[in-house]
C-alpha cells in the first residue's frame, strides 16, 4: 500500500485520497514531509497575503530563491515576524540556511551590510542609500518595493502563468490579493490582545496556499 501510495505521491488528486480494503476505508493525505519550513503558525501565512499582493509575494519569493538580500520595511513588529516566518516556509522544500533576522535592532544594523545572502527586517526608519544596492527593500506598509527591480531574473513563464491561475481561485474564495486596509490589519497585530479575532474571520486554507507553491517545484524538476 505504502508503495502504491508512494507511486502516485508527485500526481495531480486531492489532498485526500480514500479507498476501502477488507470493509476498512484508508485514508491518504497528500502532504509534503514536514520540516522546520512548514512548521510555522498559520496565522503567519494569514497575514502574508492580507498584507501584500500576489506581484509581490511572488517577487519578494523569487529574490530569496536567488538567494538576494531581502530587507522588509515595518513599524509593526508583528508583521515582520510573520511575513518573515511565511515567506521561508514558501520555499520547501529547500532551506533558507542564511541570515534570518526578522527584527533588526537598531543598535545592530551595522550587519546589514553583511557580504552574504539574508532576510532582515527594520521596524525603524533609515537612509535607503545605507542598504546594499544589490538587495531587495520591501515596504511592507506600502506594498511596494523601495528599489528598482527591473534586471530580477523571471520566473518561467508557464510555471507562473500555472500559479497565477490556481492563486486567482484563491482570491476569490478569501478575498486576498486586495491590501487595501494594510496599516489597520497591522495596528491589531501588536495588540496584547488583539481586537479582531482570526477564528470569526474568513481563514485561509494555508495548506491550499503552501500546496501552489511547492507544486511549482514539483513541476520545475520534472
Amino acid at each position: 500500500i505504502c508503495h502504491f501510495v508512494d507511486s502516485l505521491y508527485f500526481q495531480s488528486f486531492d489532498k485526500t485520497l480514500s479507498f476501502t480494503i477488507a470493509e476498512e476505508e484508508l485514508k491518504f493525505y497528500r502532504v509534503p514531509i514536514y520540516g522546520n519550513e512548514w512548521d510555522v503558525n498559520d496565522d503567519c501565512i494569514e497575514v502574508l497575503f492580507s498584507l501584500l499582493s500576489f506581484e509581490t509575494i511572488l517577487t519578494v519569493w523569487e529574490g530569496l530563491l536567488l538567494e538576494k538580500k531581502v530587507f522588509l520595511l515595518c513599524s509593526s513588529k508583528s508583521a515582520l515576524l510573520n511575513v518573515s516566518m511565511a515567506l521561508i516556509s514558501l520555499i520547501f522544500p529547500f532551506r533558507w540556511m542564511h541570515v534570518l533576522v526578522p527584527i533588526l535592532p537598531e543598535k545592530l544594523k551595522v550587519f546589514i551590510e553583511s557580504p552574504v545572502p539574508l532576510l532582515i527586517g527594520l521596524n525603524y526608519s533609515i537612509d535607503l542609500n545605507d542598504l546594499p544596492s544589490d538587495s531587495l527593500i520591501l515596504n511592507i506598509e506600502n506594498n511596494a518595493f523601495e528599489n528598482y527591480i527591473d534586471k530580477l531574473p523571471k520566473l518561467p513563464p508557464k510555471l507562473l502563468a500555472s500559479m497565477m491561475k490556481k492563486l486567482s481561485k484563491v482570491k476569490a474564495k478569501y478575498d486576498v490579493d486586495n491590501p487595501t486596509d494594510t496599516l489597520n490589519k497591522m495596528s491589531y497585530l501588536d495588540e496584547v490582545f488583539p481586537s479582531i479575532d482570526l477564528e470569526q474571520t474568513n481563514r485561509i486554507d494555508t495548506f491550499e496556499i503552501r500546496d501552489i507553491f511547492y507544486e511549482f517545484f514539483v513541476h520545475m524538476f520534472k
